[in-house]
């Protein structure tokens, strides 16, 4: 999935959370965070694995369920009690990331590509070279986009702008005419 996709598919999810359970739309500081943790798998293990060659693939470390769950216990006891509460959106972020990737390869019938989940735990199969990491991500962005992809993108759309277009500042109003 590209980063666009990653990041409006964790928005609907983040807010239908937020609206089912809490009665609200997502707040700002929640959307920034949500955004950060939906492309935060990529940008570990992108760089580390296509331009530095120090992790085995591009879906490794960051991508991982136990990277994922060592990191939120980390943040959990090092940030003070008030930033806790973004914790949540960095989840939904980072394992929506993480378990979206798992589709195409299921979806072909290579349950063997979905490793990465409980890397280091177990090993992942040999990829192929990766490309250049721009030339990998211009090539995401500038494919193309289908009628469906549209179509998702307006529909969150939408939905984002019925929530108030959280993470967007707002103009304050000063008073004055």
């Amino acid at each position: 999935m590209d980063p666009v996709g990653h990041a409006l598919s964790a928005y609907l999810l983040w807010t239908g959370f937020t609206r089912l359970r809490l009665g609200r739309p997502p707040t700002t500081p929640e959307a920034w965070v949500l955004a950060l943790g939906s492309q935060l798998p990529d940008l570990v293990d992108k760089p580390l694995a296509w331009s530095l060659g120090v992790l085995p693939a591009g879906r490794s470390l960051g991508h991982s369920l136990v990277t994922a769950a060592v990191l939120l216990v980390v943040l959990r006891r090092v940030l003070p009690p008030a930033r806790r509460r973004l914790l949540a959106p960095l989840a939904v972020g980072v394992v929506s990331h993480d378990l979206l990737d798992a589709v195409a390869p299921l979806s072909r019938g290579e349950p063997a590509y979905v490793a990465y989940l409980l890397w280091p735990l177990i090993e992942q199969p040999p990829y192929d070279p990766p490309p250049p990491l721009l030339s990998a991500f211009g090539a995401s962005l500038l494919g193309g986009v289908s009628g469906a992809d549209a179509a998702a993108l307006a529909v969150v759309l939408a939905v984002w702008l019925a929530d108030g277009a959280p993470g967007v500042p707002r103009r304050r109003d000063t008073g004055t005419e």
